[in-house]
């Protein structure tokens, strides 16, 4: 077996020295102890000493060895052999494993580097030195990777020394960690002091808790009711406002669900007091002699004098990580709160920028866990084999390994919170209660209905090809994120009669406006550019136009994206400029550019805006001066394209094969004739994309699964928000009204960013965007309400495919499958329903009170409600409360119908912006006839 040199295997009464040489300026000393063979949990080398003179540390150097070293940071009240399933697993796979021995059970550190209590950085980083002297004599060759890891105390020094030394860890395991000691032990001292209050009731709450997990100590009062001072102090658990020297804040209130972990924890929790306060502040002691636990439990870290505070501030992190972490964080954690680990999600999304946090830093919370445990134990070596993959991935540039997994262990990633614990109304800043199930589909037979439409869409589109002569066409129909149906007619290529077919790539055209904002987005996302900036700031060129007015704004990247940059609209003009070479584009921008309307006031499509986008994404994303078609064509293909799959998709004609390629046609003197195919130049980021019908299948499904808004892994392109941001209306548009077959309908909205955004009075939300150039017209539609889509491409000028759309979508909803998703009401709403409901079935003052907000009683005063509601009573007779809604519009706004003795009556409610919601509005009046129907098809 090799050795070290100057090793021994211990003797009880003896001590040895070891001094390892690997550069003799660098050699780290140590002393050893114990040097001896271990058969468990595979046969390994076990070494233990202390580095140099009082950081205890164990070595463990597995046979086979996997060429790798894994640092281990202890929890508080760890000793160095308390490594727990940590070391097992990573002796397991391999790894060379070693460990230092907390620093709270030694009352200094030699030369005190920079704390007192815990192991400081410069002693983690001299046992990982020293870890690599080893492995290199024992193994004779150096690691190639080095993971830093631990749980709780250790989970923060994970992140602590991955922020601070990102040269030495490739990554880290940072289980259910803090942000700052002020946060950790100031929260502890927070939870005793106003758990003594709720003790005498702490059964009461936590049988309430089990039998109604969503139960909410403001909206449903226990029996008998908790005291004022008892409510005040609950609230002061579940929400613990925490901050970090930088100014970041944060909450670590105890998670609602936790409450019999802090009956239980209880004792453990005024030890931790007992053993680290007095270290941590001396100059607490408000009885001036032997601190008492009713005194520890009164120490506020934010109260102790500033020399204190500064030392207990040494251990804030940053967010300033450049290497990739796993966060797994019980949601029932009453010692390390899981706000701790939602905090340190928005730490790293301030100093990094928003959409960069996923890039490094991976969350996974385990519902109903504790600090620690089985569960977390039984997901180390999946959290090993993630963050492998992730470096792997990090470290090649994508082309192996893989991101951080959306699940581990079957929990998913975070990206905001966790969800495992359910928090009471009003609780705190992290309550849960106005927190709606994601809306959902109802009918679970809808796909197959609408799927019986397919055939009759299908001769709807075949029928307009033929009257409308178009030369061939591919349609699509999408369902929840997938292509669920295709069609195609006709011919690619007219001379040769070579037919349209399901992977045929047409040109698009002015859909690729939307592939240009997203570019645009992802770069505002990672802070190098705000749409509110100047173009010119990153297109020189505009500097000098002359603007319409005097007191014109300047042109910002938000009115080229929304259409109000004040440019005349450029149809059929901007068609013609494709394949214009990037000296062309800065000549017409330096030429200058006539304005029809002052920026920022009006809509009007602009071709020549998102050429100029086009050249914004290039100067940003690489800014190196190699041609700029050239960079913004590789940062869409590199970051928008590939991520999505969407391989057939390209913007230069030359690279699609010739036995895909759509030609395009104009239809002139009764016959086909052939339009040229423009080449790829500085107007393609408005109109030069080609595709098929699968991939733009897949774009149009990233759009649809950005809806609903919920928790949960992410996927490509951008973020789920940035893409709903596309989808909502930037600048309006003039509304339009249509006569119909069903009659007269109102379409208004305008444009969002490469998208236009429409309401009817059948569909709250239509997203579409169609595409026209000499040869090609197509058209994309979705209804995010609906998860339906449609997509249609074809080879003649300009064909025009709404009407078809509309006709489409009609057999759609013929089926009745054609059905948006059921709002779902919040534990908020539901909650003051149920008491609003009681308060008409028999009045009762203290649960109006409870549930009104500010201004119910101010608007109309109790008493005329109260008597409003009792001469309805009189009027139908008694009334039963039921359950449920009528309607929910949202998670705080909703209605229902009461049935009565004779008659029914019909109540609705919203609820105020405050913490906890209550009740700011409040309807109860005489039910409509059940077969009363409103006219006309918008709401009147």
């Amino acid at each position: 077996m090799p050795h070290l040199p100057c090793a021994h295997r211990a003797i009880a009464t003896s001590v040895f020295c070891l001094t390892l040489y690997v550069a003799a300026a660098a050699a780290i000393k140590a002393t050893i102890d114990t040097d001896e063979r271990v058969a468990t949990p595979v046969p390994h080398r076990y070494i233990h000493g202390v580095i140099p003179d009082d950081a205890r540390f164990q070595l463990a150097l597995p046979d086979n060895w996997n060429g790798k070293l894994a640092v281990y940071s202890r929890g508080f009240s760890g000793t160095e052999l308390s490594t727990g399933a940590f070391k097992t697993t990573a002796l397991e796979k391999g790894y060379a494993f070693a460990a230092s021995d907390e620093g709270w059970n030694r009352l200094t550190i030699a030369k005190e580097p920079e704390d007192t209590y815990y192991e400081s950085r410069q002693r983690i980083r001299e046992l990982t030195l020293y870890a690599k002297q080893v492995l290199t004599a024992h193994y004779k060759k150096a690691p190639s990777r080095t993971l830093m890891m631990g749980g709780s105390n250790g989970g923060h020094h994970t992140k602590w020394m991955v922020e601070s030394y990102p040269d030495l860890y490739d990554g880290g395991i940072a289980g259910f960690g803090f942000n700052s000691q002020v946060s950790q032990w100031g929260s502890i001292a927070t939870v005793l002091r106003n758990y003594d209050v709720i003790a005498p009731r702490i059964d009461d709450i936590i049988a309430k808790r089990a039998s109604d997990p969503k139960w909410d100590p403001w909206l449903v009062p226990l029996t008998p009711p908790l005291t004022g001072e008892q409510m005040q102090t609950l609230r002061q658990i579940y929400s613990i406002p925490a901050a970090l020297k930088n100014g970041h804040a944060f909450d670590v209130g105890r998670r609602a669900g936790s409450e019999t972990l802090w009956k239980s924890g209880y004792a453990g929790f005024v030890g931790y007091l007992r053993d680290s306060m007095p270290r941590f502040d001396e100059t607490f002691n408000p009885g001036g002699g032997v601190l008492t636990d009713d005194e520890l439990k009164l120490w506020d870290p934010l109260k102790s004098p500033k020399h204190v505070q500064k030392e207990l501030r040494k251990l804030d992190l940053t967010g300033d990580l450049k290497r990739p972490i796993i966060i797994m964080h019980g949601t029932f954690d009453a010692i390390v709160s899981p706000g701790e680990t939602e905090g340190y999600q928005a730490l790293v999304d301030r100093r990094l920028g928003v959409g960069n946090t996923e890039k490094v830093l991976a969350v996974y919370f385990i519902p109903g866990m504790g600090h620690g445990g089985p569960e977390f134990d039984a997901v180390i070596g999946a959290q090993l084999d993630a963050l492998e993959q992730w470096i792997d991935h990090r470290q090649s540039g994508g082309k192996r390994g893989a991101p951080a997994p959306a699940s581990l262990g079957g929990y998913p990633r975070s990206f905001g919170r966790d969800d495992g614990g359910v928090g009471p109304a009003g609780v705190s800043q992290q309550s849960t209660s106005f927190r709606a199930p994601v809306p959902r589909f109802a009918d679970p037979d809808r796909r197959a209905k609408l799927a019986t439409a397919f055939p009759e869409i299908d001769r709807l589109f075949r029928d307009y090809a033929a009257s409308a002569h178009v030369p061939g066409a591919a349609w699509g129909v999408i369902i929840d994120g997938q292509l669920a149906h295709t069609g195609v007619t006709g011919y690619r290529d007219v001379p040769s009669k070579a037919p349209v077919t399901a992977d045929t790539v047409f040109r698009i055209a002015s859909m690729t406006k939307s592939f240009t904002a997203i570019a645009i987005l992802k770069l505002r996302d990672e802070g190098k550019l705000s749409l509110d900036d100047p173009a010119e700031k990153y297109v020189p060129e505009m500097r000098a136009l002359v603007y319409p007015t005097s007191d014109s704004s300047r042109i910002t990247i938000r009115h080229l994206m929304s259409h109000a940059e004040g440019f005349p609209e450029d149809n059929p003009w901007g068609d013609q400029q494709l394949a214009n070479s990037d000296a062309r584009l800065s000549e017409q921008i330096r030429a200058g550019i006539p304005f029809s309307n002052a920026p920022g006031v009006a809509y009007e499509y602009s071709n020549f805006g998102f050429a100029i986008l086009g050249r914004i994404v290039a100067n940003v994303a690489d800014p190196s001066g190699s041609p700029r078609t050239g960079a913004y064509t590789k940062y869409i293909r590199d970051h928008v394209l590939t991520p999505l799959g969407m391989a057939s998709t390209t913007l230069e004609p030359s690279q699609v094969p010739a036995d895909k390629l759509a030609h395009g046609y104009r239809w002139e003197d009764a016959q086909w004739k052939n339009e040229p195919l423009l080449a790829n130049g500085s107007f393609g980021s408005m109109g030069g994309m080609l595709t098929t019908l699968s991939d733009l299948g897949k774009y149009v499904g990233a759009f649809l699964a950005a809806w609903p808004p919920r928790d949960g892994a992410e996927g490509p392109p951008i973020r789920r928000s940035s893409l709903r941001e596309m989808q909502q209306v930037s600048r309006p548009a003039p509304a339009v009204v249509l006569r119909t077959a069903n009659g007269v309908q109102l379409n208004s909205g305008g444009y969002g960013y490469g998208l236009r955004i429409t309401q009817s009075c059948q569909f709250p939300t239509i997203v579409a965007h169609g595409g026209g150039l000499p040869g090609f017209g197509t058209q994309m539609r979705w209804l995010p309400e609906f998860g339906v889509g449609l997509i249609a491409f074809g080879n003649l000028t300009y064909t025009s495919w709404p009407r078809t759309f509309d006709a489409a979508l009609e057999m759609l909803a013929r089926t009745s499958g054609l059905r948006p998703r059921v709002i779902e009401p919040s534990p908020a709403l539901t909650s003051a329903r149920d008491s609003v409901a009681g308060l008409v079935v028999k009045w009762d003052d203290a649960v109006a009170d409870r549930v009104a907000a500010q201004n119910l009683f101010l608007d109309q005063s109790k008493q005329r409600r109260r008597a409003a509601i009792e001469a309805l009573r009189t009027q139908v007779g008694a009334c039963t409360a039921g359950s449920g809604f009528d309607r929910v519009e949202n998670a705080l706004r909703g209605e229902w119908t009461m049935s009565c003795e004779r008659g029914r009556l019909r109540a609705a409610i919203t609820l105020a912006p405050t913490n906890p919601p209550t009740v700011q509005f409040l309807s109860v009046g005489l039910a409509p006839q059940p077969d009363r129907v409103p006219a006309g098809t918008c709401p009147q």
